[in-house]
């Protein structure tokens, strides 16, 4: 890999901003500076430290993110900002992507990679990685409604919804019910709410496989996933 790929990979730092760096012998590959941007390294092997503090190897980042309502779950847009313009500076890199997508008006987890392996697991419902929602509805809902997403649900123009967990977490003016699926249809929870005929005024996900949102992440906060946390996606 050329030295100055590397700096923009690891660090998020663009061609020439790296280059610039390495024109003032700042980077030093093995202990030895280094000014050309060709040159080829081992990101694996050689030890590479910039203005004297080592940048680490990392193949590929991942990142939870607490999605706010607003900004859309793609790389680009036009109408509206995308998650990537939330994250900090020293955190992006090019490749990320978001895991999936929460609708425009949708808050709460959201996954950001550059690992399509890790994001295929994720996302493809034979994994079947379960994602919980929180839905606001419109009315109040009985137990009975709720019985056809049970049991699998056909939506309004005749796709066929796998059985999901749903149960009443709150009743009255404005109810909620909780919502847990492993596929990712489009607009899949609306959809399935309006085929009982009720409607969903405000949606979050919670929750991805045994991964919670956290209550200290506040909305249009990012931090990288823990060890420990990437386990728990898949758990």
């Amino acid at each position: 890999m050329r030295i100055d790929q590397f700096l923009a990979q690891q660090t998020g730092i663009s061609r020439r901003e790296g280059k610039e760096l390495l024109r003032k012998g700042r980077v030093f590959v093995n202990h030895k500076p280094v000014c050309l941007a060709k040159t080829q390294i081992v990101p694996e092997s050689d030890l590479v430290e910039v203005n004297g503090k080592q940048v680490e190897y990392q193949k590929y980042r991942y990142f939870m993110l607490h999605k706010p309502k607003g900004v859309i779950s793609a790389t680009e847009g036009k109408d509206y900002p995308t998650v990537l313009s939330l994250m900090p500076p020293e955190r992006f890199r090019k490749g990320l992507f978001p895991v999936g997508r929460l609708d425009v008006d949708t808050t709460g987890l959201l996954l950001l990679t550059d690992d399509g392996a890790f994001a295929h697991r994720i996302i493809s419902p034979k994994h079947r990685c379960k994602k919980t929602y929180l839905a606001t509805l419109e009315r109040s809902v009985s137990e009975e409604e709720l019985m056809p997403l049970r049991n699998g649900v056909i939506l309004a123009d005749g796709t066929e919804c796998l059985p999901v967990e749903v149960s009443i977490i709150h009743d009255g003016a404005n109810p909620v019910i909780r919502i847990v699926l492993c596929e990712g249809k489009y607009h899949q929870v609306k959809r399935m709410v309006a085929a009982i005929s009720h409607r969903v005024v405000d949606l979050h996900r919670l929750q991805i496989g045994s991964l919670v949102l956290p209550e200290d992440l506040k909305e249009g906060e990012c931090r990288e996933l823990s060890i420990l946390e990437k386990e728990q996606l898949f758990g």
